[in-house]
Order: structure tokens, then C-alpha cells, then sequence
């Protein structure tokens, strides 16, 4: 390892330099050793004439593959808010490795108001950003206020059974203050014409897809999930009644199978 990055190394994991300064010397290594890829790829050219136009530029390729890995990686641990607000308080320091479910920060919206409901659990599959809730914020006339379900907590509270899902006030929102309490009916999320289908057909890490039988090959179908995560998920779109599904398990797009189907 570089000893400038092995020295700034030493100082982060001791809390005396900041992180992003380690990271801008590992940025400037792997830019460094792509520039000494090319060159070597150059030379390499130069020294033996059979390497070919279509040989350099794999070469390049399979270094930029590197790279847009390493930034892939980067995108999928960053972090966001559900909503543009200002930081009131901060429970991590940079550098820190958090787990999902773990509270990084408070935010305080300038222009929206929030309600936050504990569910319970069992619940979760029919709660749904976007849907529409009311609130009652006066239990005495019993007048309701307009709200809108816009984030959910991402892990259960296994001390109380219950998710905190995140409820915006449309309308009044100055009839709300703060740590008031407030009655909350959700909406619930219904699906008419959503086929039921068993969790283990479901294959794709990114996008839900269901396997099927085409001519003789095995071929992949993409489908929208709404509950993809329970023993047994809703189908919106994607199958219809009569359609035929094939066990993923052994299976890949592409294979040779025959359909056989039973009395």
C-alpha cells in the first residue's frame, strides 16, 4: 500500500483526520494506476504488433468495468433523506458504518408538517407511500384534515410489533403543533385484479421477474410486486389468469425445458 495512504489510514481509524481525506488519496491511486494501465496496454501495443485495435480496447473496457463497479458500490451504500428539511441533530460521524433501520440524523422541514403513526406489523403490506390518510387533530368535533402517507420506517420495532410510518399534513397545518396528539385513519392499499402467486417463483435481484416457457426455451418475464418480500406476493402487472410460471429453482433464461402440464 501507498505510505500516504497507509499513514492517513492510521490517522482516520484513529479519529484524528477525517475520512474523505483517505478517500480522495484511494481516488487518486486507482486514477493513477488506470493511467499506468494504459500505459502498459500502449506499450504492449507497440512491442507486440499483433495486439490489435479490438485487444487495446478491451483492455480499456474491463478497467472502466473496474471503476464503474467501484462506483456502483458507492451509490448503493449512499444514503438520503425522505424529504428536504434542515439537520436538527446528527447521531453519526464521518467514516462510521451504519446498519439499515439505524437513525442517522433528525430533519425538520421548513414548509411541511409530519405525523408519525406506529402500525402494527402486520399491517406493513398494505400501507403504501402515496396513499391517502385522514386526521383528526380535535376528537371532540370530530372534523377530519387531509393527509398522505410519504415514508415508512424500514425495519420493526421488536419490542412493540409496530413500523413508524410517516404521515404530511395536506391542509390546516396550523391547527398541528408539535408533539401534539393526533388520531390517524390509513388508507389501505387494495389491488382488484392482482394475482396471488408464492414468493419462491419470483427471481431478479434489481427487478422482479418470473420465468416461463417460450418455444421450447426458458424466458424471463418482468412483473411489478407490490409485496415482494412476504411468503406470498401480489402480482399487478405482468400475468394473467391462465398463464403458466416455471419453478425457478435450476433454471436460467435460455434453457432448453418442455412444458408439461397435468390433468
Amino acid at each position: 500500500m501507498n505510505p500516504d495512504i497507509q499513514r492517513t489510514q492510521n490517522l482516520v481509524e484513529a479519529d484524528i483526520a477525517p475520512s474523505n481525506e483517505l478517500q480522495k488519496l484511494l481516488d487518486l491511486q486507482e486514477e493513477l494506476n488506470r493511467s499506468i494501465t494504459l500505459v502498459e496496454v500502449k506499450r504492449n501495443s507497440l512491442v507486440y504488433p499483433a495486439y490489435t485495435d479490438e485487444e487495446l480496447m478491451s483492455a480499456l473496457e474491463a478497467v472502466d468495468g473496474r471503476i464503474a463497479d467501484e462506483q456502483r458500490k458507492l451509490e448503493e451504500n449512499e444514503v438520503r433523506a425522505p424529504y428536504d428539511g434542515i439537520i436538527l441533530e446528527i447521531f453519526v460521524k464521518e467514516g462510521d458504518i451504519i446498519s439499515k433501520g439505524q437513525p442517522v440524523m433528525t430533519i425538520a422541514s421548513e414548509e411541511r408538517k409530519l405525523v408519525t403513526v406506529a402500525v402494527d406489523e402486520q399491517y406493513i403490506s398494505r400501507l403504501l407511500p402515496g396513499k391517502n390518510a385522514e386526521l383528526f387533530p380535535d376528537a371532540i368535533s370530530g372534523e377530519s384534515i387531509r393527509g398522505r402517507i410519504v415514508a415508512r420506517s424500514p425495519v420493526v420495532d421488536l419490542e412493540t410489533g409496530t413500523i413508524d410510518i410517516d404521515v404530511e399534513i395536506m391542509e390546516a397545518k396550523d391547527r398541528f403543533l408539535k408533539n401534539m396528539t393526533v388520531r390517524v385513519d390509513l388508507e389501505a392499499v387494495t389491488f382488484e385484479d392482482a394475482l396471488i402467486l408464492s414468493g419462491d417463483y419470483l427471481s431478479g435481484d434489481q427487478e422482479p421477474v418470473v420465468l416461463m416457457e417460450n418455444e421450447g426455451r426458458v424466458v424471463e418475464r418482468k412483473v411489478e410486486v407490490y409485496n415482494r418480500n412476504l411468503a406470498y406476493v401480489m402480482i399487478t402487472e405482468g400475468l394473467s389468469v391462465g398463464d403458466y410460471v416455471l419453478n425457478p429453482e435450476g433454471l436460467v433464461a435460455g434453457m432448453e425445458v418442455i412444458l408439461e402440464v397435468g390433468e
